[in-house]
């Protein structure tokens, strides 16, 4: 078993859950009507942004699946 793999997956791994509920939490808060105009209108490019790290996170998690499916099989 590759240590050094299993333990760069695990960090894949937990870096990949929080970006995904930080970017979970901001789509929220975009999403959120309270003013007349939103501020995913107002903010449009941060808010694309946003969606690419929740896209990169997830990718990220599947990476660290992989990863440690490898590190255990050497």
């Amino acid at each position: 078993m590759n240590t050094q793999m299993l333990m760069t997956a695990i960090s894949l791994l937990l870096v990949g859950i929080f970006s995904i509920a930080t970017s979970s939490i901001a789509i929220e808060c975009y999403d959120y009507k309270d003013t007349t105009k939103t501020i995913k209108e107002a903010k449009e490019g941060n808010y694309t942004f946003v969606i690419v790290n929740l896209v990169f996170a997830i990718i990220m998690v599947i990476v660290s699946f992989a990863s440690a499916y490898f590190a255990t099989q050497g």
